[in-house]
This record gives structure tokens, C-alpha cells and sequence, in this order.
């Protein structure tokens, strides 16, 4: 069997992150078309985007633990399961098998992950896609938000894929999204820290700069990771094929 492709599909692509709790729906079709068509192993987490990003800042929810008030765990919740509904339905409706897991699943303790890996990959064999997203989960200190980027870094440790994708609404990585018309083809792990990013304003998973420190670390056990635009379909595609992207390449470090 082929070794599994990890595409994590950013909020930015699936929703209209400016406007909450709305979708994109030209993009969850662009994602569910592309999926149906590489029709090889493959493991799916999709972002929270305006659905969960708007809620999480409104009552001061991060990856950090905190005590928050039910109602707010329970509201940012539901509005991510809305989403995540609307996403498997589009994929499915394609012809993907998909299983849906919720992320906790991946964190209760260490025993569990690792029983987590082998079901995982039996799934695979039997042609069944699994999919998670970003998501609130309990800690021993209360509530935190779990970014889809983090999930993705963790899948990656787990399961050694062949590589890594990101789709995101832009072209892949910018030198310096001020000035850059163009995004840079490939680039090594070392030479990621001199980036200038843009802003974020509403994502409290810290936007590109946050997806940027995941891939240093799946980067690290060797793993290449391809940034690409989820909104052009044959982009894609030739991404979770591993061709030549027409994105950018982080280069994963040889592990000995």
C-alpha cells in the first residue's frame, strides 16, 4: 500500500474568513472534487475558519488552557460541527469513504494515540479516508482550542507520510507578502524564521505564522510539505500527487 498524503485544508479556502459563520462554497467543491479525484490514501483535517476563529476570540479562547464559561465551549462546538458536517457532506457526495473523528481522540493519553495509528492505518487499507478539524477540546486546566496545523504535526509524527499538503487561498509562501508578487518555490527549514508575515486579525491559531511552525516540525522527522492554493483544482491535485507544486516545497530534513 502507498504511504498515506496528509492534506489539511485551511479555513481560508472552506469558509469566508472575514464574514462569520459563512461558507466558501465554490472552495469546499474545489476540496471535495480534488480529493475524489487523487483517489489514493489519504488522511483529511480541515480548519475551523470563520465558523470557529470569530467565537474562540469573542470569549478569549486560544491553545493555551483557560477556565471559559460553558456556553462558550458548548457555542464554539456546535458552530465547528456545523461546518465540519457541511464539509463531509460535499466530500462524500463525490464518492469519498470518509470516517469522521473527533480530535480528542487524539489526545486523551499517550496509550490511545498509539492504538489511535493502528486503527488509523487499518482504515486506510480498507479504503476509508479518516477526517478531523479543528476543534475545542478539555485539558486538566479547562478548555483549549486543538488548530487543525497542530493535528496535522501530531498525524504527521504518527503515521510518517509521504508528505504534507497545504491548501490555503493563496499561492503558497511568501519572502515577504509586502513586497513578493510571487511565492517561492522551495525553501529550506532554516531560512523559514526570516519571513515577514501578514498580520492576522481573528485567527487565534496564529494564521501562516502558526501553520509555518507546525511544518518546521514535520519538516524535522523528515516529512516534505507542500503549500499550494486549495482554491485552483489542478494545483491542488498535483500537490497531494507530490509532482513539481505550483506552490512552494519545504524540504523535510534526511533523518538517519
Amino acid at each position: 500500500m502507498e504511504r498515506v498524503v496528509i492534506l489539511k485544508v485551511g479555513g481560508s479556502v472552506i469558509t469566508e474568513k472575514d464574514k462569520p459563520f459563512t461558507v466558501r462554497t465554490e472552495g469546499i467543491q474545489v476540496v471535495a472534487e480534488a480529493i475524489a479525484e487523487y483517489s489514493k490514501p489519504l488522511f483529511v483535517v480541515h480548519g475551523a475558519g470563520s465558523f470557529g476563529h470569530f467565537l474562540a476570540k469573542k470569549y478569549g479562547l486560544s491553545r493555551k488552557p483557560s477556565n471559559v464559561k460553558p456556553e462558550a465551549v458548548s457555542e464554539i462546538r456546535a458552530s465547528v460541527l456545523k461546518l465540519n458536517s457541511i464539509v463531509v457532506d460535499a466530500i462524500q457526495s463525490k464518492g469519498v469513504n470518509l470516517y469522521w473523528l473527533q480530535p480528542y481522540a487524539f489526545y486523551r493519553d499517550e496509550r490511545s494515540r498509539e492504538k489511535l495509528a493502528s486503527l488509523l492505518m487499518k482504515l486506510i487499507e480498507k479504503g476509508v479516508s479518516p477526517l478531523s478539524f479543528g476543534d475545542v477540546i478539555p485539558t486538566e486546566d479547562g478548555f483549549r482550542i486543538i488548530s487543525g496545523d497542530e493535528i496535522v504535526r501530531d498525524l504527521a509524527s504518527l503515521l510518517k507520510p509521504s508528505r504534507v499538503v497545504f491548501a490555503t487561498n493563496v499561492d503558497g509562501i511568501y519572502r515577504n507578502f509586502r513586497t513578493d508578487k510571487k511565492p517561492i518555490q522551495e525553501i529550506l527549514v532554516e531560512d523559514i524564521k526570516a519571513l515577514v508575515f501578514r498580520p492576522v486579525r481573528d485567527d487565534v491559531t496564529g494564521g501562516m505564522k502558526g501553520k509555518l511552525v507546525e511544518t518546521i516540525r514535520i519538516a524535522e522527522i523528515g516529512v516534505n510539505v507542500l503549500f499550494t492554493n486549495g482554491l485552483k483544482k489542478e494545483r491542488l491535485i498535483k500537490a497531494l500527487k507530490g509532482k513539481d507544486p505550483d506552490g512552494t516545497l519545504v524540504k523535510g530534513r534526511v533523518v538517519a
